[in-house]
């Protein structure tokens, strides 16, 4: 391996060696995930998997009687029960009080199915 290749792959090898997912591009021009890379090919066959992000949601997108619960505490759960418009912002109510939609992205999960599935508390909006 020559210094350059090395320089171009350093981001790379920086994400995987934190854990973060990398992925690498197969034969027929798929990104797909990496587990034991071996770093033979060329710089552009390997990236840094691109990670999903998401807003907060708007009172039309808040979904009403949805389970909540946060994310560092899966035992607490409440419903949603409004979505408001107020001059803080956009807000939620559950049956535990109000907080900004912001606040409910960043603290909360929530789920439509019963509590078989946990969601972010906010749209994807797309990759970086």
């Amino acid at each position: 391996m020559s210094p350059e290749f090395c320089k171009a792959l350093l981001p790379v090898f920086t994400a995987f060696s934190e854990g973060r997912k990398c992925e690498t591009l197969n034969s027929i021009g798929e990104w797909v995930p990496v587990f034991n890379p071996n770093w033979a090919f060329g710089p552009t066959a390997y990236r840094i998997a691109t990670e999903p992000t998401f807003r907060p949601w708007t009172v039309e997108e808040v979904p009403l009687l949805a389970l909540c619960r946060p994310k560092t505490s899966k035992d607490c759960r409440w419903i949603i029960t409004a979505a408001l418009k107020t001059a803080k912002g956009d807000e939620v109510r559950g049956s535990l009080g109000i907080e900004g939609a912001d606040l409910y992205l960043k603290h909360y999960e929530h789920s439509t199915d019963g509590g078989k599935t946990w969601l972010p508390c906010g749209v994807l909006e797309g990759s970086k």
